[in-house]
């Protein structure tokens, strides 16, 4: 009896997501946040650079109060003095990824497309 080895990609939900971001931001796992970005954000290479996620979350603490509607997530950093808005796009069928992040109303983290 032979066994093949069978790869299952994981799919996330625009809210799944977004609590998986939330998570390794708040745990610190600046290195696996790209994973969570769409591959079509402008800024899709600056992504896979922990500095530039350390950078923008690391004084901030941690991560809060998600909200998510329909493929629009918004969530605060712990003072609530921050909003983070971030749009997702499907990438694959039901797996969703970040293409954008604003902050306070101005970019962060950008797509190519709107």
């Amino acid at each position: 009896m032979a066994f093949t080895a069978c790869e299952v990609e994981e799919t996330y939900s625009v809210r799944e997501r977004m609590e998986a971001f939330i998570d390794d931001a708040n745990a610190e796992s600046w290195s696996d946040l790209k994973a969570h970005t769409h591959p079509e954000a402008a800024m899709y290479d600056e992504a896979g650079d922990p500095d530039f996620w350390s950078n923008e979350f690391e004084p901030h603490h941690s991560l809060d109060n998600l909200i998510v509607n329909g493929t629009t997530a918004t969530f605060t950093d712990a003072a609530e003095t921050i909003v983070y808005t971030a749009r997702l796009r499907e990438d694959a069928d039901d797996d969703y990824k970040i293409y954008k992040i604003d902050r306070n109303g101005g970019g962060f983290f950008f797509s190519l497309q709107q």
